[in-house]
């Protein structure tokens, strides 16, 4: 609903008054100065909307110590403790990562192992059953008409033949 209540404002004058009287003022001001002359209200846009005066830090260090020293307000922090606990805690978790990724790459390197030493079986197997199909065809296994593990046979079918 909101999305299409905008849609249907879209081509549409601003309303409101804070619109109206920008509108004038931006009027008033660029008729007169076409002419040559000062703007009748100047553009606050450039202005800061609530001046303060300088702060007397002296006194706000005083009423910080005395607050602190009431029991009202904790003390102020110690920077190079705070940083040093900081660059510790970094440190700690640069290490844990490090021998997480350690760990990860010693199971990584593990379960290749694996799949390698599985993968030679099945070779290992597969070579075995070619040479049973081969003595079984009468033909050197070598020269065997089977060229690719998809057509592998297992042991179970090479018996029964």
């Amino acid at each position: 609903m909101r999305y299409t209540t905008s849609m249907e404002a879209e081509g549409k004058r601003a309303r409101g008054a804070a619109w109206r009287e920008r509108y004038l003022v931006d009027r008033a001001g660029t008729g007169r100065t076409k002419r040559g002359l000062s703007r009748a209200i100047d553009d606050v846009a450039t202005e800061p909307a609530v001046v303060t005066p300088e702060e007397n830090m002296a006194f706000i260090d005083y009423q910080n110590t005395r607050l602190v020293q009431a029991g009202v307000c904790p003390p102020p922090p110690n920077w190079t403790e705070v940083l040093d606990r900081a660059r510790d805690a970094q440190q700690q978790i640069e290490s844990d990562l490090r021998a997480e990724r350690e760990r990860q790459a010693a199971q990584d390197a593990a379960e290749q192992a694996e799949f390698d030493s599985f993968y030679e079986e099945m070779q290992r197997e597969e070579q075995a059953a070619r040479q049973r199909l081969a003595l079984l065809l009468g033909t050197n296994a070598d020269e065997s008409p089977i060229t690719h593990s998809t057509t592998w046979l297992p042991p179970t079918c090479l018996t029964t033949m």
